[in-house]
């Protein structure tokens, strides 16, 4: 399987800051990218984004059908029309997850994005492995525990949080350090995918 073809990605997403992680599934090329009062890169974001749907690359989530990728969906399919600013910015797309949280409230399959619809094709190792079935439903915490990962990382900060610069940094630090759990878990998949 040629590696290349896979970009693991994670984000995290506060009031004041929306971070986007991804590093291809070999390990290189790393970038984490910010939207905070303190930068603003969404373009670097949009411009990672565009490289990797040109090049029919895949981006590898855990639980980020459900998640991660239909916040950077809309925010792609809004790109013409959000915030100019880094903090508001981070706003906006704090407000789109909040809204994506509360579409799977109740009994409703919430809000996933078609496969045909995808801006980049998605793998997500949760539905991979069926985690998405109540009986099997797992953590990526615990498989970082099964992968026996030398550090496990809880989100370092409240959502509702007022971040400051070293705040900001902790969760980048977290945000990576959740990319590398899910890169070693796709690299355990690899029969699978």
């Amino acid at each position: 399987m040629d590696l290349t073809k896979f970009y693991i990605f994670d984000i995290e997403t506060y009031k004041d800051l929306f971070s986007f992680s991804v590093v291809r599934a070999d390990g290189k090329f790393k970038s984490t990218f910010q939207c905070s009062k303190f930068k603003n890169e969404i373009d670097r974001i949009f411009a990672c984004l565009d490289y990797l749907k040109n090049n029919d690359y895949y981006l590898v989530g855990f639980n980020s059908n459900q998640f991660d990728y239909p916040v950077l969906h809309e925010l792609i399919t809004k790109a013409n029309r959000i915030p100019k600013t880094g903090i508001s910015i981070a706003n906006k797309v704090y407000s789109i997850a909040q809204k994506q949280i509360e579409s799977f409230r109740g009994d409703g399959f919430g809000n996933t994005i078609k496969y045909e619809d995808q801006y980049v094709k998605q793998i997500d190792l949760f539905k991979v492995h069926h985690f998405d079935n109540k009986a099997k439903m797992t953590s990526l915490k615990m498989i970082e525990f099964n992968l026996r990962m030398k550090n496990l990382k809880d989100l370092p900060y409240d959502i509702e949080s007022e971040l400051d610069e070293e705040m900001i940094k902790e969760i980048l630090t977290y945000n990576e350090h959740d990319v590398e759990a899910t890169r070693l878990f796709f690299m355990e998949s690899l029969s699978q995918v």
